[in-house]
């Protein structure tokens, strides 16, 4: 099960801070996380995906250590220095 974020900003909402850092719950067999005042069984399959459109986003070290961050920012420069090397690299 995936699930997706679009728009965060650099402050995640302290509601998903049980998620981020996988603070599950045991209960027999059943696996449990709690969200807010309220237990919801957890699956090993799910994903979460937080999305921005802020270029230059920068989270503290808390949530820094809980999540993979994946900065997909494509520059002209970077663009720019691919369209001149790549004709060098297949010359070769």
């Amino acid at each position: 099960m995936r699930r997706h974020i679009q728009d965060v900003l650099e402050e995640i909402d302290p509601i998903l801070e049980p998620v981020l850092s996988k603070s599950f719950i045991k209960k027999g067999n059943n696996i449990m996380i709690k969200l807010g005042d309220k237990e919801v069984d957890y699956s090993p399959d799910f994903r979460l995906y937080l999305t921005s459109k802020l270029f230059n986003l920068h989270y503290t070290p808390e949530v820094s250590t809980k999540v993979t961050i994946v900065n997909f920012a494509v520059k002209e420069q970077g663009l720019e220095a691919g369209a001149f090397t790549r004709p060098l690299l297949s010359s070769s």
